[in-house]
């Protein structure tokens, strides 16, 4: 391929050339790189590491169990993360630096991370692989080449996503473009062979990048068969080798099985692409996003979570809470680039000949399918937003999640479309003029994404939980276990969750869940775990109080002497007496049962005396799965007269047929409401004085009949059903007067 590539180049003199730019764009990739990168941030220790964002932290996480745990087969499963079952490292990030990683450790006596090693070949391949596609275009301007170097180092949608390493080896993409160009312009065995060993690479580098890198492919392929018409031909024999080979390799790496890549997936349409997202500023330092007023609600000034905060001013174009994965702004100088092609285009009224634009077809007609799977159907301009029906099942489209990425490869069409018109349409001295001044702009523009990034990579991430005194906790247990698990959590648990596997990740200490793009969670068998747990049995046990009040937990045997509170839920465990002995540990303290006081307003999740048992967050506080219950220790004296139950809330009818609430007291079914619709309501209820036990608690039980899980409505990978939202109650007694 390397030798089908050098005769494309005519003369030594600019073979020289080639070969010198290829070489001062690795050079502004290093660069580019020491000036992000600190050394120990590079060496993958530092701030950074200590608590990276959790789609990194997810890599970090997941490397050091897989180091820790011996070979076997299959090599990607890792059997103490996420038990029982276990997780692949596929499901995790980049499963290809985690097994260098683990063969490379005997040799450094220790654990080896190779993330931020990992980033200075990105950023190096990066404007290599632009030089690489420009070429292959027939660009053949040192000034061409290396301002595309520059822009393709200073392009947004590469630089700010460093919250994600594992996304950002967008330079596979590059090298796949230009591969298809070879393919259309001076087509070899060398370029098919290549192709394919793309294709396998990348599948061992991240599904989502592979996906690109396989549509140009099959792009590429499409063409061929255009050309020879022949359906041996070389095109469709290298689509169908990479097609078995990916497989092979995805079914290896259990990317087939529960706790692998899985097919679970939902928000198809909510990480989706802004229709303005290209070209509308955006973590930007020239033009003012902010002064444009109809973008209005679009705009997000919040970092993905658990990120550091972006830059005083900046931005990102997000309607739904998700699209900062769509986050696809091309760029000043690419936008002035791509104006100053069109308006020579137009002056020059020059036709391409047809035998120039039909090799760009099957690109052109990719790219257009790109487009749409980043828009989706559910398509937003700015906060407008208009939903296209589509008669493609919803389990297909929901595997493209986060499909706003799917636009890159786009994106980096129009760079380097932008740099061949401008060299092809414009005079040499006007096209070099024009190539610098917009690789200067586009360099200017992206200061502020370079700050991001050198503020990330030197800042460790807003912690939840403080790394004292709970890694201190967890390296002092053989097994940790977290109810709710993650992914059944909301977000601020989720957070705190983060931060305690990378906590149990520093001893590889097994724990029963973990952060993964395709969960496997089981919400209705962890909520029956949580109900069984044995707090004595050496591990760690902790429950966050957004779904398992005190009161809940107090029923397990031996919780008054074993759980101690925290900010955020209980920590349960045999060692608390010898961790005494040693010191002790801050930020812990006795649970108490605070008393309910007839007459307060409580809304769910704030623990105001009462225990939440069967309740759930998603988006508001749920009852799941048809039973839920409220636990009240209630004040002395207690009543001896009728109380009122009051209570604010609204069910979910998914089919929009009526459904029926039932309360029941201390086992005793009181009353049933029968809900014709999903509006909030007003309930009201007596509770007899002869149901009520003469002592506290009070057990307030309700069940619901009929229901979908989040999963069957593809709101979520949640399988409990989602039955009533409550958002607040109280319970009140006759006025003594």
């Amino acid at each position: 391929m390397f030798r089908n590539f050098l005769r494309t180049i005519p003369s030594k003199r600019q073979r020289i050339t080639t070969g010198l730019c290829f070489f001062l764009a690795a050079m502004l990739g290093l660069r580019q790189a020491f000036q992000l990168y600190s050394v120990n941030f590079v060496l993958g220790r530092g701030a950074f590491w200590q608590d990276p964002p959790p789609d990194t932290a997810q890599m970090l996480i997941a490397l050091r169990y897989f180091e820790a745990e011996p070979w076997h087969w299959p090599l990607t499963h890792i059997a103490t993360l996420d038990m029982p079952d276990g997780i692949s490292v596929a499901n995790t990030g980049a499963p290809l630096p985690a097994l260098l990683a683990k063969l490379l450790a005997p040799l450094f006596g220790g654990f080896v991370n190779p993330l931020g090693f990992y980033t200075v070949i990105i950023m190096v391949l990066q404007p290599v692989a632009m030089v690489w596609l420009l070429r292959r275009m027939e660009v053949r301007h040192p000034i061409g080449l290396l301002c595309g170097a520059v822009m393709a180092l200073s392009f947004p949608p590469f630089l700010f996503r460093i919250f994600h390493i594992a996304l950002m080896g967008q330079f596979l993409i590059l090298f796949a473009l230009g591969l298809y160009w070879a393919a259309a312009n001076r087509p070899g065995r060398g370029v098919w062979i290549g192709f394919v060993l793309l294709v396998l690479l990348t599948t061992l580098i991240y599904a989502y990048l592979a996906l690109m890198v396989d549509g140009i492919l099959a792009a590429a392929a499409l063409l061929d068969l255009l050309r020879t018409k022949r359906l041996g031909c070389p095109g469709l024999r290298a689509l169908a080798v990479s097609a078995v080979g990916s497989f092979l390799l995805l079914w290896s790496m259990e990317y087939f099985a529960i706790g692998g890549g899985t097919f679970r997936a939902s928000g198809f349409g909510a990480f989706s692409m802004n229709l303005l997202s290209p070209v509308i500023p955006q973590m930007d330092s020239l033009l003012p996003t902010a002064d444009f007023g109809f973008l209005g609600s679009a705009l997000r000034t919040a970092p993905p979570p658990n990120s550091l905060a972006f830059p005083h001013g900046d931005f990102v174009l997000d309607a739904t809470g998700g699209q900062y994965e769509g986050m696809n702004y091309l760029g000043a100088g690419v936008l002035l680039l791509l104006v100053l092609a069109g308006l020579s285009a137009l002056l020059r009224r020059r036709a391409w000949p047809a035998s120039a634009v039909r090799p760009a077809l099957p690109l052109l007609a990719l790219c257009v399918l790109f487009t749409a799977l980043a828009v989706t159907n559910d398509i937003y301009v700015a906060a407008y937003h208009v939903h296209i029906g589509l008669p493609v099942p919803a389990a297909l489209l929901d595997q493209f999640r986060s499909s706003g990425r799917i636009f890159w490869p786009v994106g980096y069409m129009l760079v380097a479309g932008a740099i061949f018109a401008a060299c092809r349409l414009m005079p040499p001295r006007i096209a070099g003029a024009a190539l610098i001044v917009a690789a200067g702009l586009q360099y200017a523009d992206a200061a502020d994404l370079r700050s991001y990034v050198l503020d990330m990579t030197r800042t460790p991430g807003p912690a939840t939980l403080p790394a004292v005194p709970w890694r201190s906790l967890v390296a002092a247990h053989r097994g940790v276990t977290i109810y709710p698990i993650i992914h059944c959590a909301a977000l601020p648990a989720q957070l705190k969750t983060v931060d305690l596997l990378i906590d149990a990740s520093e001893h590889a200490t097994p724990i029963n869940t973990m952060y993964a793009g395709r969960p496997a969670d089981d919400c209705v068998a962890s909520a029956q775990a949580a109900r069984a747990t044995v707090l004595d049995d050496g591990d760690l046990h902790i429950f966050f109080d957004e779904q398992f009040g005190w009161g809940a937990i107090r029923q397990l045997a031996g919780a008054s002497s074993l759980c101690r509170k925290f900010d955020g839920g209980f920590a349960c465990t045999s060692k608390w007496p010898a961790l005494d002995a040693a010191g002790g540990l801050p930020g812990f303290s006795a649970p108490e049962s605070p008393a309910y006081r007839l007459g307060t307003v409580v809304t769910l999740g704030d623990g105001a005396g009462l225990a939440e048992r069967g309740w759930g967050w998603w988006r508001d506080s749920w009852m799941y799965g048809g039973k839920a219950d409220l636990v009240l220790d209630l004040a002395a004296p207690l009543p001896s007269q009728d109380l009122t139950l009051h209570f604010r809330g609204h069910a979910a009818l998914p089919d929009g047929a009526a459904r029926d609430l039932s309360l029941a007291v201390d086992g005793v079914e009181i009353k049933q409401w029968r809900i014709s619709d999903q509006g909030t309501h007003e309930f009201d209820a007596v509770i007899p004085a002869g149901v009520i036990t003469r002592q506290s608690p009070l057990q307030l039980q309700f069940s619901m009949t009929g229901g979908k899980s989040l999963r069957e409505l593809r709101l979520d990978t949640d399988n409990r059903r989602l039955d009533f939202s409550m958002e607040h109650f109280s319970v009140t007694a006759p006025d003594a007067t």
